[in-house]
């Protein structure tokens, strides 16, 4: 956070390289895609309010992760009720009959209850027209789904030729499969039996990572799940599950994963809503809203609340047998270090690496005004 710029803005909590939305409400990132040399976001938003009511697709673009251009409102509220979150993927082939090379978005929609709707993209991701037949993925009273039933994250899936949709319901995730985007069949339910009292589930992602480590090879597919209870140090946390996807005889596909425990991404209070971008073929970047739900509302900002965390690039681990979602800043943020100097906005710090310390009984090392790139510490 930046206090001077307050003369600037008449706010003096100001972000310098977080990305924030220029006034207004903002929460979970959506859509996320690189098209064309840029990272675009879109983001849940309310222009008008500072609280979660008339929710919209933000939306914001970069070539750096550091430097935003915030554009006009995507995705606007319609009959269907406000535009929550969802996703963005390229439609190459034209499975959807659209357009080749067509962005499709999908996102749920609230009335009357919460339903999968999609918008599509022609130019890029520059505007967005609502599919005609929305919603794509009904929730009717009789349908046996909860109303929680929101987040759709939709992923191309090689073995199976076939598009995956996940979409947070409740205290579980369903997956759904389609060979056109359009058309939608259930086909699996993820539900974690050993850990019940987790609250609901949000923004579901799942992503292939190969496998890092001493004497290893292959790779896992990782379950990423928000949840709004069962944090360590607070009400919302963001959790993941290591896995295989798995295809019985009939072509279902279901996650199996690994064990019986899940853990959890940040140990920090203020992650989530965590979901990558599509379309990024050398790495996987993930953001999350830098925020919690037990105080969101109460941030002491006038023109706007809520702000991103950095983007971080993700690998798994294998820690002895022990596989783990590792996650690091993105290289891009390497511009704040020039010359030895961390560099931020108008103040200049000088850099003292320490590397390679040891530390015994009664030694000290003084980090109080230490500015701290990487830290990784053996006990």
């Amino acid at each position: 956070m930046n206090k001077h710029k307050e003369n600037e803005n008449n706010c003096p909590y100001d972000a310098t390289y977080h990305f924030k939305p220029n006034r207004g409400w903002m929460n979970d990132p959506n859509g996320l895609i690189y098209v064309d040399g840029y990272y675009h976001m879109f983001f849940q938003h309310d222009q008008i309010d500072h609280v979660f009511k008339g929710m919209s697709w933000g939306h914001a673009v970069t070539k750096d992760f550091i430097h935003w251009e915030e554009l006009e409102v995507a995705i606007k509220p319609d009959e269907l009720g406000v535009i929550y979150s969802g996703c963005t993927i390229i439609d190459r082939h034209n499975h959807s009959g659209l357009g080749k090379d067509s962005i499709l978005a999908f996102y749920t929609s609230t009335l009357p209850r919460q339903q999968q709707s999609m918008a599509y993209s022609l130019d890029n991701g520059k505007t967005f027209t609502k599919y005609q037949d929305n919603p794509i993925i009904s929730n009717h009273p009789l349908s046996n789904i909860p109303d929680d039933f929101r987040d759709p994250k939709v992923i191309w899936h090689e073995n199976t030729k076939k598009w995956i949709m996940l979409i947070a319901a409740f205290n579980r995730v369903y997956f759904w499969t389609s060979r056109d985007l359009i058309h939608w069949k259930k086909e699996h339910e993820f539900y974690d039996e050993m850990n019940k009292d987790i609250g609901v589930f949000e923004c579901p992602d799942l992503f292939e990572l190969p496998i890092h480590g001493n004497n290893t090879n292959g790779n896992k597919w990782v379950l990423l799940l928000s949840s709004n209870m069962g944090g360590i140090n607070g009400e919302t946390c963001t959790r993941y599950y290591t896995g295989d996807l798995q295809i019985d005889a009939l072509g279902y596909i279901s996650f199996i994963r690994d064990d019986q425990s899940f853990r959890i991404m940040d140990f920090g209070k203020d992650n989530y809503a965590s979901i990558t971008w599509s379309n990024v073929l050398d790495r996987t970047v993930l953001i999350g809203w830098m925020n919690n739900w037990e105080y969101a509302f109460q941030l002491p900002t006038k023109k706007w609340k809520g702000m991103m965390t950095l983007p971080r690039e993700l690998s798994i681990q294998s820690f002895s047998g022990d596989l783990k979602l590792v996650s690091k800043p993105v290289a891009e943020i390497e511009v704040f270090f020039e010359n030895g100097e961390y560099v931020m906005s108008d103040l200049v710090f000088p850099i003292t690496p320490y590397t390679n310390i040891s530390l015994y009984g009664g030694d000290e090392m003084n980090v109080a005004k230490a500015h701290i790139r990487t830290l990784d510490m053996t006990i």
